[in-house]
């Protein structure tokens, strides 16, 4: 059981590393298209960049209005910063944990910020969902279970539930280590 666990956060690991060395490219990529934005240069193929921001699809962002481009590129450019975070602390965390030794304070810690970075995109990519929104003038305000913005609150909830269960663990866990 412990080799197939290994095993696991290994594959983890390596998709981590994958999707961060990914996600700094994008950033990069797209901050300078930002730049080129805004110093009004035309950079060819960086224009077909196409940005998902949940409900829109903005095939062309060279076909905006300069400003309401610079305010979508700006914004991606921090969901993506926040997501990169998110997920160097979901890889901090899988290279940190031990089996033999799983609860620390060290852990608990890792455990906390992932659920704060996780609400603060869920929160900042609502925000920048409904600005999008408003200056493409397609404000539509629905609520469903689906939205992907409500599932990273909950998954958010979830993990920061998860974190102070793990806190009271490593508070027993010490008081159970001075015992002895």
């Amino acid at each position: 059981m412990k080799n197939y666990s290994s095993a696991i956060l290994s594959i983890l690991t390596t998709l981590l590393w994958l999707y961060l060395i990914l996600s700094y490219i994008t950033i990069f990529l797209l901050a300078i298209l930002l730049i080129t934005k805004i110093v009004g240069i035309d950079v060819g193929v960086l224009s077909k960049i196409k940005i998902d921001s949940k409900r829109l699809h903005i095939q062309d962002i060279q076909s905006l209005k300069k400003e309401v481009s610079i305010v979508i590129l700006f914004m991606t450019i921090i969901l993506g910063i926040l997501q990169t975070i998110l997920f160097s602390n979901v890889l901090k965390l899988a290279n940190k944990i031990q089996m033999k030794s799983p609860f620390s304070l060290e852990i608990y810690k890792i455990i906390s910020k992932i659920a704060n970075y996780t609400l603060a995109l869920g929160c900042f990519s609502v925000i920048s969902d409904t600005i999008t929104e408003a200056l493409l003038n397609k404000v539509t305000f629905n609520f469903s279970i689906d939205n992907q913005n409500f599932q990273l609150f909950l998954v958010s909830a979830i993990i920061y539930i998860v974190s102070q269960v793990y806190k009271q663990a490593v508070d027993l866990k010490t008081e159970n280590d001075l015992t002895i």
